[in-house]
């Protein structure tokens, strides 16, 4: 939502669900409950591992606000913000989105 390409990002989403089939309705109410019940902030000041945020300015469900608590909590994180995205940067902005993931990995090889 609240993006200039929302109805073809949505209308890719929709063709991949068809082509790929409908998961179960337990399957998506188990999702939700371990999305709703998960609190990693816990553990990610801990994270010794290298990691990569791409977030989209303007994601509904992931707020862009969401940057500062990463950096409060993991000072060494990697966040990269594509502007005019929504939740699904990699449906809306391909070519953006694959860039900053190859700059994520190039990253992890130095």
């Amino acid at each position: 939502r609240g993006t200039s390409t929302s109805m073809k990002t949505v209308r890719e989403l929709q063709q991949s669900v068809n082509a790929r089939g409908l998961a179960g309705l337990d399957v998506l109410i188990r999702g939700l409950e371990i999305l709703s019940s998960t609190d990693l902030t816990t553990v990610l000041p801990h994270c010794q591992c290298p990691v990569s945020w791409l977030l989209g300015d303007r994601d509904a469900i992931v707020p862009v606000e969401v940057a500062q608590s990463i950096t409060r909590l993991l000072p060494s994180a990697d966040i990269s913000i594509i502007e005019g995205a929504g939740h699904a940067p990699f449906v809306s902005h391909p070519a953006e989105f694959n860039e900053r993931l190859g700059q994520a990995a190039q990253r992890l090889v130095r």
